[in-house]
């Protein structure tokens, strides 16, 4: 995926935008604009310093005047480069090669401060003009209040810097495909924003769109085909925006709608593991013994492959001893992985509900709270198809199955398929979940909440005892129709991401872990349209993207 991670996001950002160029405070002095009579003078002046081909006098110019006599004459920036000094070069140049008459551009009709070809719209767009150094602090303010869950690295708080080094892959796909977001949405969508600024957003959220589909644990055709849209919508729009020329890496996004859809998810075929391994053998003895290396890495990489798939599948007795041994050993040789890696390395084996071995303390069990009780057996016997009785039922005829146990533990986090799941207080950032909701619908409506308490419970099950967490969360008030339709987000679907109210329902919902969908990034602002305090909520979930289930209008 470094197609995609670096050669697309990180290639858009620093060599399309320019982001690393604005990392540096505006002077005091705003640029005033030109009125008419002011751009006859300054066009006038364009035109005597090419005919004297003076370089200095054209440096004098704003760049607006230059880029409209370069492109009224078709005249290219040297280099391709679209600095004001490139377009300086490019037109002495084209002067000293031909002298004939050269074409002016014409006054617009209204005053402005960045002049341009009436036609230009919108005017240029070059990677030193895209994002102002508002816009860059606005993004770094961004990422420092953003709720991230752990498992998502946090991207460099001055991110735009030469300063922060160079980024991994997996922290161009965070800042590009959740920070950013939830920044330039906002941003560039507000009324204030100009045409030129609409038009760049909308192009960036076409490959934003087309990285994340690609990159989901689940592939079909129609989700193949979204990428492939929206990867020739964006190279269209790289194209007419800045006539930017392409790269492999840009032919090659292309053709990754037929390996979608031959192949499946890229997480079975792409080179993850081949990096992993490059670290390790950075990190390897070879003694100096270089025609050894191949045999002895591939011996005991199938052992090392063997012990695992050994350690993971046997039956072990339960018993103290083994389970001090499995403990060990996952600690020994345990996947050492950051960031997205952790879910996206899992292998498709791993059950999306597959929870680390549950240690539960009787001596710390308590009565359950009647509701969270109630909701367990309803779950237990609804979805899960048990045969509980209540263990308050009065009368002896409504007690013809063995009773729920009325106890349980709280606890402050659980642990699923690596990822960590807590409570509000006892760990914020992995407390922001989506869940199903399955009070209006059966099949379960995707909402946002956050989890304030999680209790495990144990049930008999074939007199094996099994252990479950259920989670009490929090729900966030979505958006009354009025609003949705005001909401910036919602415009692009493929994004994953609405806005909601910052304010909690008044009924708290009791969730089983089977219902814990994805946790979800977060930020909070006003709207400037919607009068109260919203939260963004940036949906994590790299496998599904249904807003609500099929039994839902």
């Amino acid at each position: 995926m470094h197609n995609l991670f670096l050669g697309e996001l990180r290639h858009h950002c620093m060599e399309v935008w320019g982001i690393d160029i604005k990392d540096k405070p505006p002077s005091g002095k705003k640029t005033q604009p030109h009125t008419q009579e002011e751009q006859r003078k300054w066009i006038a002046k364009g035109l005597l310093a090419l005919r004297k081909q003076s370089r200095n006098a054209l440096e004098k110019l704003r760049k607006g005047y230059v880029v409209a006599f370069a492109n009224l004459n078709d005249v290219a920036p040297v280099g391709g480069k679209f600095t004001k000094a490139a377009y300086i070069l490019g037109l002495v140049a084209w002067v000293r090669l031909l002298s004939s008459t050269r074409t002016l551009p014409p006054v617009l009709d209204y005053d402005t401060a960045d002049f341009h070809l009436a036609d230009d719209i919108p005017p240029d767009v070059s990677k030193y003009q895209v994002l102002s150094y508002e816009v860059l602090q606005a993004i770094r303010r961004d990422i420092l209040s953003t709720q991230l869950p752990s498992w998502l690295q946090r991207p460099p708080s001055n991110f735009g810097s030469p300063s922060h080094g160079k980024l991994k892959a997996d922290q161009w796909r965070t800042v590009c495909t959740v920070s950013m977001v939830i920044t330039l949405v906002r941003l560039w969508s507000s009324s204030t924003a100009s045409d030129s600024d609409k038009a760049l957003l909308e192009n960036f959220l076409h490959l934003v769109s087309a990285v994340d589909l690609a990159s989901r644990r689940s592939m079909s055709r129609s989700r193949a085909a979204a990428y492939d849209e929206h990867m020739f919508r964006y190279l269209s729009g790289l194209q007419d925006l800045f006539d930017h020329q392409f790269v492999p890496n840009h032919h090659l996004s292309l053709h990754l709608h037929d390996c979608l859809v031959l192949f499946g998810p890229v997480h079975g075929w792409w080179a993850f593991p081949f990096e992993r391994y490059n670290g390790l053998f950075h990190q390897a003895n070879t003694n100096n013994k270089t025609a050894d290396i191949p045999l002895t890495f591939m011996r005991w990489f199938y052992i090392g492959a063997n012990l695992r798939q050994l350690m993971e599948t046997m039956e072990w007795p339960d018993s103290p001893e083994y389970a001090d041994v499995m403990e060990s050993f996952r600690e020994a040789f345990g996947d050492a992985m950051q960031g997205t890696r952790v879910v996206d390395a899992l292998p498709f084996s791993t059950a999306a509900n597959s929870l680390e071995e549950i240690k539960y303390d009787a001596d710390q069990e308590e009565i359950l709270p009647i509701p969270i009780y109630t909701a367990v057996l309803s779950f237990l016997n609804t979805v899960r198809q048990r045969a509980f009785t209540s263990a308050y039922a009065s009368r002896p005829a409504t007690r013809n199955h063995a009773p729920l146990n009325p106890k349980g533990q709280e606890v402050g986090s659980v642990l699923r398929a690596k990822v960590t799941y807590a409570t509000s207080s006892h760990g914020a950032r992995n407390s922001f979940v989506m869940y199903k909701d399955r009070t209006l619908c059966a099949g379960g409506e995707l909402r946002a909440g956050q989890i304030s308490q999680i209790y495990l419970h144990g049930h008999k099950i074939s007199e094996k005892m099994v252990v479950e967490p259920f989670f009490v969360v929090k729900a966030y008030q979505p958006l009354n129709d009025a609003d949705a339709l005001r909401d910036p987000y919602r415009r692009w679907a493929d994004i994953n991401t609405s806005l909601y109210y910052n304010q909690f329902e008044e009924d708290v919902r009791i969730v089983p872990m089977d219902d814990i969908v994805s946790h979800f990034a977060s930020d909070v602002y006003t709207p400037e349209d919607i009068d109260r305090e919203c939260i963004v909520v940036r949906n994590l979930d790299r496998v599904s993207s249904a807003s609500i289930c099929s039994c839902c209008p």
